[in-house]
């Protein structure tokens, strides 16, 4: 049996949230411990606000981003793009922020939300042209997206290109999406699991190789690899131990065991703190 949910969404919210390395104190490798962005918010708020570095302020819009506040961290983060702050990553993040509206609004404005966030990346490319995260994150919308959102398989590989040239672990997971979706499954296993030798980018790459063995109903494989991925130490932008356990959640779901999914849903709903996620975790618990 497959696993039906949101698939395109989920897939490119999981595709586009990636990891890299970077210097200390940077927008890139700020990690939050047990994803208490609440605490972080408190932390940085209770602060005068006329002292805040742009760094916290950037940790703030993350926050907002992270605690489904997306218009507080819309907010947050104009003043760090109008001033150039980390231009690539303060643009990263708002593409992340548009396409978590997608969830959100109307379905007469998924498509314009979809786009904003795709052009996002396209201009932190244009302002930072060896930003991976951002590049990976066009690779991840043209090859995940469906055709009506504007995903094109043809402009994927185009974007690879460019990838290649700025981070093999990226460009392997890359190859690996744009492979599972075009229906190359061998070649795509074997380019997700190269990614995932990669030590910076491992939480990614264990939860896209995890991905692609839910879509393939190879629900042990991607039960370990999604408590391999638990284990590991994840930056902001990795996915959330909520995200990771919601996954384990479907594979055990998928192959029958329903206490178990309940299990699992019901942790993943302790660990959020966004609304949104609360919502559907508990939807999902009663559908069970």
């Amino acid at each position: 049996m497959r696993i039906l949910f949101r698939t395109w969404l989920l897939t490119l919210l999981f595709a586009v949230t990636a990891g890299q390395s970077a210097a200390d104190d940077s927008p890139l490798t700020f990690s939050v411990k047990n994803d208490d962005y609440q605490a972080l918010k408190s932390t940085i708020a209770s602060k005068d606000q006329s002292t805040i570095s742009p760094f916290e302020q950037f940790q703030l819009a993350v926050s907002a981003w992270r605690l489904g506040d997306l218009k507080a961290a819309k907010k947050r983060l104009k003043p760090l793009i109008d001033a150039n702050y980390a231009i690539g990553d303060s643009l990263y993040l708002k593409g992340l922020i548009h396409l978590s509206e997608v969830d959100r609004v109307s379905i007469f404005k998924k498509l314009g939300a979809a786009k904003k966030a795709r052009e996002a990346w396209i201009e932190a490319i244009e302002k930072d042209p060896q930003h991976a995260l951002s590049l990976f994150a066009i690779v991840g919308f043209f090859s995940q997206a469906p055709g009506i959102a504007g995903g094109d398989v043809d402009k994927a590989r185009l974007w690879l290109t460019r990838l290649e040239t700025v981070d093999d672990s990226f460009y392997q997971l890359g190859q690996g999406l744009i492979a599972a979706k075009t229906g190359a499954l061998e070649d795509a296993e074997r380019h997700l699991l190269s990614a995932v030798e990669d030590p910076d980018d491992q939480p990614l790459a264990l939860m896209q190789l995890a991905q692609f063995y839910l879509r393939t109903d190879q629900f042990d494989r991607a039960i370990n690899h999604l408590v391999t991925a638990q284990k590991q130490p994840r930056a902001w932008h990795h996915p959330t131990s909520t995200q990771l356990l919601m996954m384990q959640g479907f594979a055990v779901q998928a192959q029958g065991d329903k206490d178990e999914a309940r299990r699992l849903f019901a942790e993943a709903l302790a660990a959020t703190q966004n609304p949104n996620a609360m919502e559907r975790i508990q939807n999902m618990i009663a559908e069970l």
